[in-house]
């Protein structure tokens, strides 16, 4: 029974670790003034859009593709998957190449790939996790199940043949259960905080010609 308090609470610390969240604000910059905040959790998946160079005769840009790793004041990391180099010409003419990250070594580290990238840089910010909203459907049939269990605790303790209570056994199931219904609890709420999807563009014009424009505080 031991074993089975400690599973519970060796979760939740892990629940509570993965379920870290970095948060950034942003002024609207466009139309009516606004600030909002930005949340992103571990393994978000994020696209983010930056520009290299640009004229009157070209613009170059990079897409960044991978999964939300951390962030700071001034800048957030990835774990890489991917990068998009492109070469736009006043005259139409596109050039476009995709990278792996395990060949993009002079930016990412060979052994995770993790990229960090400045908030400076950054002209859009696309992010979802369809994984997080999935988590739902983990967890409530876990939740149910917990407070089955508390519910039916003092009849699993219960001995019948010798009209007796056995209180230690009911303090593990007990205990137990109640660690299963907070995991759960703060799974399933954790998993509607965070918005599932979000963009946020910060050059006007680019990518999106008509869209609201935003900077980072």
């Amino acid at each position: 029974m031991k074993k089975f308090i400690l599973f519970y609470f060796l979760t939740g610390c892990v629940l509570f670790v993965q379920a870290q969240t970095w948060k950034v604000e942003v002024d609207r910059i466009s139309g009516n003034n606004k600030t909002k905040t930005i949340k992103l959790k571990p393994s978000m998946q994020v696209n983010i859009q930056t520009v290299i160079s640009e004229n009157d005769s070209m613009r170059e840009s990079r897409l960044f593709y991978g999964d939300f790793w951390s962030g700071s004041v001034d800048s957030l990391q990835i774990r890489l998957k991917s990068t998009t180099y492109q070469k736009v010409l006043t005259s139409g003419i596109r050039y476009t190449s995709i990278t792996p990250a395990r060949f993009f070594v002079h930016s990412a580290t060979p052994d995770s790939n993790l990229y960090k990238i400045p908030l400076s840089r950054i002209a859009s910010l696309d992010y979802k996790y369809e994984k997080w909203n999935g988590m739902g459907e983990v967890f409530e049939p876990f939740l149910l199940l917990s407070m089955l269990t508390l519910v039916a605790s003092p009849l699993l303790c219960y001995n019948f043949k010798d009209n007796s209570f056995n209180a230690d056994r009911y303090k593990y199931w007990a205990l137990g259960s109640t660690a299963g219904i907070f995991v759960s609890f703060t799974a399933l709420i954790s998993s509607y905080a965070i918005p599932s999807h979000g963009y946020y563009q910060f050059m006007d014009g680019w990518p999106r010609k008509k869209t609201k424009i935003w900077r980072f505080k």
